[in-house]
């Protein structure tokens, strides 16, 4: 070319740039994601937590023929993500009803709302009639001191008696209400208000 710059970039950071490359055929590193074959922007792949590795397992680079596992090389070099992942950062999972966890490196199925519900509903009833026995047998034993003279149930029914008084003397159940109620307030401010608390909050 008589004019070299007009037509021959930098190579971007982070990109490798063989000879007789164009900004079609950037070579990305394992990590990183690029939105189109016609952008010079290239973004790392967040790890989400977890060993800082999860970036590096979904976004997989220019992935070869040998890598693709059965998928068109078009189509790997594209979105650069491996074969569970899609989407920007390769954020999405490609399986439907499955969800990216809480690291960012794996996809995995959603649980069936029935199992879920069942799941919810068994650990709340065991939870119910738990606690309903242990204030059954405390309530019969309140101002009885047979029992809390035993060498093993004896110590628990003394805590509890003394937890009882220190939860009424200092009123700490409307304060646990409140602090619920605050709870339940920030649970919905994405969903419901479309806001968000800061980042130091969260």
């Amino acid at each position: 070319f008589s004019s070299p710059t007009d037509y021959c970039k930098p190579c971007p950071s982070d990109a490798a740039c063989p000879v007789g490359t164009t900004l079609e055929t950037l070579v990305l590193p394992r990590g990183f994601w690029r939105a189109s074959f016609s952008s010079a922007e290239l973004t790392e792949c967040r790890a989400f937590g977890g060993d800082g590795q999860a970036g590096q397992a979904r976004c997989v680079g220019n992935v070869d023929p040998g890598e693709a596992s059965g998928r068109r090389v078009q189509e790997a070099g594209l979105d650069y993500c491996a074969d569970a992942f899609a989407g920007p950062e390769c954020q999405l999972c490609r399986e439907p009803n499955h969800y990216l966890d809480a690291d960012g490196a794996a996809c995995n199925e959603c649980v069936a709302v029935g199992t879920a519900a069942g799941r919810m509903a068994g650990t709340a009833l065991g939870l119910c009639v738990a606690f309903g026995l242990v204030a059954l047998a405390y309530s019969v034993q309140r101002g009885q001191t047979e029992w809390r003279k035993e060498r093993f149930i004896g110590l628990p029914l003394r805590i509890a008696d003394r937890t009882g008084d220190a939860i009424y003397k200092i009123g700490l159940i409307p304060k646990f209400k409140i602090l619920f109620g605050f709870y339940q307030v920030c649970l919905v401010l994405s969903t419901t208000y479309s806001a968000r608390l800061p980042a130091e909050y969260t």
